[in-house]
């Protein structure tokens, strides 16, 4: 999440200062990298929570057993 608050803070920065592209283009740059960094924030979270159920499921056959 914080590679993506870091990208949203780059892409207000090249809107702010109209750099190089025109509005239009700008927006469209804004979405799709927001898009991209949010995308790669829930693959790492899954991924995160993946590794969660592998351990709970890893306890709860331990105690079956």
């Amino acid at each position: 999440m914080l590679g993506a608050g870091v990208v949203s803070l780059f892409a207000a920065y090249v809107l702010w200062t109209n750099w190089p592209i025109s509005g239009a283009r700008a927006i469209g740059l804004v979405v799709g990298v927001n898009l991209v960094s949010i995308g790669w924030a829930v693959v790492r979270l899954s991924r995160r929570l993946d590794t969660i159920g592998d351990r709970v499921a890893a306890v709860r056959a331990r105690w079956s057993a």
